[in-house]
């Protein structure tokens, strides 16, 4: 069968659109595969632009977080260093305070020393003068002893007078180094010191005190403290017609760290409103004070400078215990076990 011209006409443009459909086709998928390229090329680039503005944030954020860590380290060390100056304010406040405090202490204890010492040395001063103006008056006098004795007493007075203010100085100006001492060799040493240098005094002394009471410590100012005790215990111990009497015994108490120095006498005590007062510069407690009212300030001054706590238990018409609180690390040995105060018995004599 012969196909006419006219279908092949029709094939002819059918086939010629197919063809020209495919290839337009072909055509857009090529541009649709550019396109694609092209976005892709451009998303990768702005995946690499968001990597690399990511990384530069993280770096951003690890140096914000570093600065803010350093910021704390900073602001912490500044808490510290101001807790720190707060504490030093805080301390030498507290130290002008005392500084202030004290010197107001000497200043009004150099008032009171001038003052006091002024009147002391006028005393005898002035008898001087009353005796002179009597011997003046009749050379030849029967008195004529009892003059010269009024004057030897006079001069003892008032030598002793500047002693007592010599050690005062003495123990502010103490540099001496510490030593190993014996106490109740010591104590035995003053007592009998004591006692040649004052012959009409007496006094009975029982120093009952173990083997390991050895302290390291200044002797020059322990001594200071001791005089005055033992001077006490002769001068106002011996109540109703009883010889005086001085009774020392010790006592290691490791619980307070302390090793404790007691010193009791038979004495007529120091009134309760007056114990407060006992180591006062110039304090009298008894009428029979024949001093200038100086040892027991100078002991107590002995006992700081020691760091030594001092203390006075007294009853009156009955007897006056002084406690010298030593801390335990001044012991040359310390003892294992505690060891108790001595037995009040057998009472020996030092005259």
């Amino acid at each position: 069968m012969q196909l006419s011209p006219a279908f092949w006409i029709i094939f002819l443009l059918i086939s010629l659109l197919f063809f020209g459909g495919l290839i337009y086709l072909w055509r857009q998928r090529r541009v649709l595969q550019k396109a694609l390229a092209l976005a892709n090329n451009e998303l990768k680039a702005q995946k690499a632009l968001l990597i690399h503005q990511n990384a530069v944030l993280e770096r951003q954020y690890e140096h914000i977080n570093r600065y803010q860590e350093n910021l704390a380290e900073r602001n912490q060390a500044l808490e510290t260093l101001n807790v720190q100056l707060e504490q030093i304010v805080a301390q030498r406040t507290q130290h002008l305070l005392q500084t202030n405090k004290a010197l107001k202490e000497v200043n009004d204890e150099l008032d009171s020393l001038t003052y006091h010492t002024a009147h002391q040395l006028r005393l005898p001063l002035t008898r001087f003068r009353g005796l002179l103006r009597l011997m003046r008056i009749d050379p030849y006098s029967k008195e004529m002893p009892k003059y010269l004795s009024l004057l030897e007493g006079s001069v003892l007075n008032m030598d002793y007078l500047l002693a007592q203010l010599q050690q005062l100085h003495d123990i502010n100006t103490d540099v001496s180094p510490e030593q190993p001492v014996v106490l109740c060799a010591l104590v035995h040493q003053l007592v009998q010191e004591h006692l040649q240098q004052q012959p009409q005094s007496s006094l009975l002394l029982e120093c009952q005190l173990p083997s390991y009471a050895v302290v390291r410590t200044k002797p020059e100012l322990l001594q200071i403290i001791l005089i005055s005790i033992i001077q006490n215990a002769a001068s106002y111990g011996g109540r109703d017609g009883q010889k005086p009497y001085l009774y020392v015994t010790s006592e290691h108490l490791p619980q307070f760290g302390a090793f404790v120095l007691r010193f009791e006498d038979n004495g007529e005590g120091i009134p309760p409103e007056n114990i407060a007062q006992a180591f006062r510069m110039f304090f009298r407690g008894s009428t029979k004070s024949t001093g200038h009212g100086l040892g027991l300030f100078l002991a107590k001054k002995a006992a700081d400078r020691l760091n030594i706590e001092l203390r006075i238990k007294s009853e009156s018409q009955a007897y006056t215990r002084f406690e010298l609180w030593f801390d335990e690390g001044s012991l040359v040995e310390i003892p294992s076990q505690t060891t108790p105060p001595a037995d009040r018995d057998g009472l020996s004599a030092l005259a």
